[in-house]
């Protein structure tokens, strides 16, 4: 219980996250594990009736700030008035509002009065934001905002509840008045009737059809045909326009992103819940299936053995174990970093909001890949069953793996990394004395890298905090101070700048990396060192160890290319990395266990149960599909 407490914030939180989860899990018309028999239409359908009763639950009980957020997460559900109404909606209302607008709309949408989405993507632009078409023009005259959708591709493309739920929407367009273009803001738009939900004059709504998953909620579709609003549309606590149609800037470009800076932060914990959920199933599975025998075993004698005491069974797992965890920590201290963030901007300090943006940037990208690659390695350690949907595998994999892209594809989150890291690099290089932000203060050893050679006196220095921070630091520059010196040797070819940038994309993926692996290793080092319990410290810090030794393990390659480390090095960590999941190998069931996923947390898994029961479960999930209940098929 110890570990679930650190993980859920302490007792008292942990207690009360599992009192309300036994709300939603006690309800039978809450239950989840009918949606593997329904069709499309049919989960919409039941997904908008456990959404509504589970509103209804939360006024009745008085669910709101950190209790809706448990209650939301025991429905384990994509939610079509739920989801993009309480994560995007709600929070682009309180980030970007002003105080009139804030007093006007929060009230409506906190108490379901207006359901709410969030219209950025469009069919033909998503990752580049700069890019939409969707238009808001200003009518001096009227004082109203005509939206259009000038051309095909200025369809809004994607959003979730937009097709038949949402009966408002923050929708992001072109702002133009007096004539001049100003860029992509926020205008809060009514989109259905509230008398009788039909889609309003000028308005073209609906759903954008079947998906690899998330197929409980209605992505949809959105187009205007010259459709007006109130100059009061606009969300304006930065950026401003006047009755006269006179534009004020933001103070900061970065302003107007500010909830999806949230959000970004979200989906590096939402990684690591993703991925332990993953673990869970496939680790209980692992030590319940029973395969084959060791060489010289006699089957007369001996049981056959379970498959999680086969070393590379055990590998495979304790590696993605690794994975969710660090990914979980870190993402809670990226939550709380965001927060304090939040604080500074409303007294007006400005200052962390690009380092934060440029580090979520990449976290969000190196952990949502680990996450989507890790889930799929869960399933095929769980043999031919993790390819039954009723293991929760493939449903996990189809809710975990969009994560790579929406909100920002990673590949483009990435090089909003490089531009911030080129960018304290050359300023580093100019002021010396300068500051550098904290999570990039490996630049601070640009004058000391060059030609460093790893001196191991013995192996047990691998499980040394210091000396892993050491090997990051030393990654993160060179890499990044290469990168530059490439940038600038295609220059001084003849290349333009974008023409420079283009012909080195391949390389930002590792020196972003080299950052964020970084940052999450020092924040999860920091958690292992601050538990006060010796024995669990213990087995954190195997955890962490196994995270830091697999990475390099994997990247070996970034390391020793400048004669860094070297290839003995390699090998010891190859040994070190055996030992460490030899030891771990008692405490894998305890270690998932601390999760505190129930049965409904992990979607009625067969193969994740905690009563182990999983060949009898497998069995009765034939007996609910209908296609049993006749012997000869009506086909």
């Amino acid at each position: 219980r110890a570990l679930t407490f650190l993980l859920y914030g302490g007792e008292e939180e942990t207690l009360r996250r599992e009192f309300v989860f036994s709300l939603v899990e006690c309800d039978p018309e809450l239950r989840t594990d009918n949606r593997f028999y329904l069709n499309q239409s049919e989960l919409y359908e039941d997904s908008i009736r456990k959404d509504v009763k589970g509103i209804q639950m939360r006024k009745e009980l008085g669910l709101y700030g950190k209790d809706e957020e448990y209650f939301l997460s025991a429905l384990n559900q994509l939610l079509p008035i739920s989801r993009l109404h309480n994560t995007m909606f709600i929070p682009m209302i309180e980030s970007q509002g002003t105080s009139a607008q804030r007093e006007y709309w929060l009230p409506l949408a906190r108490d379901y009065k207006i359901i709410g989405t969030y219209a950025q993507t469009e069919l033909g632009h998503g990752s580049y934001i700069r890019g939409l078409e969707t238009t808001a023009t200003y009518d001096v005259q009227t004082q109203e905002w005509v939206l259009d959708s000038p051309t095909l591709t200025s369809t809004k493309w994607w959003p979730g509840g937009l097709g038949k739920t949402a009966t408002h929407a923050v929708v992001m367009s072109q702002l133009i008045t007096n004539g001049q273009r100003y860029g992509i803001h926020p205008f809060i738009v009514q989109i259905r009737s509230l008398v009788d939900h039909s889609s309003l004059p000028g308005i073209t709504l609906g759903d954008i059809g079947p998906k690899f998953g998330y197929n409980t909620t209605d992505n949809g579709f959105l187009r205007f045909d010259r459709f007006r609003v109130p100059r009061e549309a606009m969300l304006m606590r930065y950026a401003q326009v006047d009755m006269q149609g006179h534009y004020t800037r933001p103070p900061h470009p970065k302003l107007n992103y500010l909830t999806m800076v949230k959000v970004r932060s979200g989906l590096l914990y939402s990684s690591g819940v993703y991925l332990a959920m993953a673990c869970c199933i496939a680790i209980r599975y692992s030590a319940v299936r029973q395969q084959g025998y060791h060489p010289g075993e006699n089957p007369t004698e001996v049981p056959e053995n379970t498959i999680l005491n086969y070393q590379l069974q055990a590998y495979r797992l304790t590696t993605q174990l690794a994975n969710a965890f660090a990914f979980w920590i870190a993402g809670k201290q990226q939550t709380e970093l965001f927060e304090y963030l939040n604080s500074q901007i409303e007294i007006g300090e400005l200052d962390l909001l690009a380092e934060v943006h440029a580090t979520v940037s990449c976290l969000k990208a190196f952990s949502t890949w680990a996450c989507a690659d890790g889930i799929e390695e869960c399933r095929k350690s769980c043999g031919g069953h993790g390819y039954l949907r009723v293991s929760g595998l493939p449903d996990l994999f189809a809710r975990a793996v969009p994560m790579c892209t929406f909100e920002g594809d990673n590949y483009v989150l990435i090089q909003q990394t490089i531009r911030y890291q080129l960018k304290q690099l050359q300023k580093h290089r100019l002021h010396p004395l300068a500051a550098i932000p904290a999570s990039f203060d490996y630049i601070l050893d640009l004058e000391s890298f060059a030609m460093q050679q790893l001196v191991i006196d013995e192996p047990l220095q691998w499980l040394d905090p210091l000396l892993h921070e050491t090997i990051l630091k030393h990654r993160a520059i060179r890499l990044l101070v290469e990168l530059h010196a490439q940038l600038e040797a295609l220059q001084d070819q003849g290349r333009s700048d974008a023409e420079a940038w283009n012909d080195l994309q391949s390389e930002f993926v590792r020196v972003a990396r080299a950052h964020g692996f970084l940052v999450i290793a020092r924040t999860f080092s920091s958690c292992v060192t601050n538990v006060p319990d010796i024995e669990l410290r213990a087995v954190l810090r195997d955890v962490y160890n196994v995270f830091i030794l697999r990475h390099i393990e994997d990247n070996v390659s970034e390391f020793m290319e400048d004669g860094f480390m070297n290839g003995i090095h390699s090998r010891e960590i190859r040994v070190i990395v055996r030992d460490l999941i030899a030891n771990l190998r008692p405490n894998l069931v305890p270690l998932v266990d601390s999760f505190n996923f129930s049965d409904s947390k992990l979607w009625y898994s067969v193969l994740g149960r905690y009563d182990g029961q999983v060949y009898s479960a497998l069995y009765e999930t034939t007996k609910k599909d209908a296609r049993n209940a006749s012997d000869v098929t009506p086909a």
